[in-house]
């Protein structure tokens, strides 16, 4: 909390409760679906990077009104998900989040990212503590190391 509070009242007072209920959504997908591929961590960290670049990008181009970034936004975001193959519903909710910010957006971005690989690195630990549970099902990157070797 002492680093979201570091950051400028005024512009993140509003958005805090936001940003936690997409923490939300991710653990809800990380203790309840953990064999689901929207909830591993590839699809999570990947997802959500793509998503916030993407949403804090159009931010930049001028005389878009919120309202229409705010649409915008998952519908560039979703498709290209699904195009990378990396769903990861609470990535389109952050799309929706961060078009509405009007300063900070990467700040936030790196504070969001932050929390997004605690509650990975905590959910890793606690589903794995269960012999009835494993998080990740599988480990993308050293499976892909493996092959190569």
């Amino acid at each position: 909390m002492f680093i979201l509070g570091s950051t400028s009242f005024r512009s993140t007072h509003l958005i805090l409760p936001f940003l936690s209920t997409l923490l939300g959504a991710l653990t809800t997908l990380q203790y309840n679906l953990t064999a689901a591929p929207a909830s591993q961590p590839r699809n999570a960290i990947f997802a959500q990077v793509f998503a916030l670049v993407v949403t804090i990008c159009l931010s930049y181009i001028p005389d878009i009104p919120m309202w229409f970034r705010s649409a915008l936004a998952p519908a560039i975001v979703i498709p290209g998900m699904a195009k990378l193959g990396i769903i990861h519903p609470p990535a389109g909710a952050a799309a929706i989040v961060f078009s509405t910010l009007t300063d900070n957006r990467w700040n936030l971005m790196g504070i969001f990212l932050s929390g997004v690989a605690i509650s990975i690195i905590t959910a890793v630990g606690i589903n794995n503590m269960s012999d009835r549970r494993q998080y990740p099902t599988s480990w993308y990157l050293i499976s892909k190391a493996r092959k190569a070797f």
